[in-house]
C-alpha cells in the first residue's frame, strides 16, 4: 500500500504481445479522499476489503487499470467490477462520472513521470 500525500507508483515490467504492443494492464485500487491511496491490486475485491477495514469509505474507492508504456492519453482504463454502484448512479464497470474520471486521471498522471 502506498498511503500519504506523496505516493509513488511502482510497476512490473510491461509484457508485450506478439506485435510488440503492451496490452496487459496492471490493476490498481484508488482512494480519492483527503489522503490518496493507490494500491497494486491483482484482485481488487481483496484490496477494497483491506481499505474498508482501514476506515476508507466505499464511495471513495475505484478500480482502475494502467497500461504501462502506453501514451498518457491512452494508458488509463476505468474498468472494474467494484465500480458498479447504483447507489452512486454508477451502473457499469466503468467510472461513468466525467468529473471523477478527470480527478483520477490527474492523480495518476501526477504520480507517473
Amino acid at each position: 500500500m502506498i498511503p500519504g500525500s506523496n505516493p509513488v507508483l511502482s510497476f512490473r515490467p510491461p509484457q508485450a504481445d506478439s506485435g510488440g504492443q503492451t496490452r496487459t494492464p496492471q490493476v490498481f485500487m484508488i482512494e480519492l479522499a483527503d489522503k490518496i491511496k493507490i494500491i497494486d491490486a491483482p484482485i481488487t475485491a481483496d484490496e477494497e476489503a483491506a481499505l474498508l477495514d482501514q476506515g476508507s469509505e466505499q464511495k471513495n474507492l475505484w478500480g482502475i487499470n494502467i497500461y504501462v508504456g502506453q501514451p498518457q492519453d491512452s494508458r488509463l482504463e476505468f474498468d472494474s467490477m467494484i465500480n458498479i454502484r447504483p447507489s452512486q448512479n454508477n451502473r457499469s464497470r466503468t467510472v461513468e462520472n466525467v468529473t471523477l474520471q478527470k480527478k483520477i486521471i490527474d492523480v495518476v498522471n501526477g504520480l507517473i513521470k
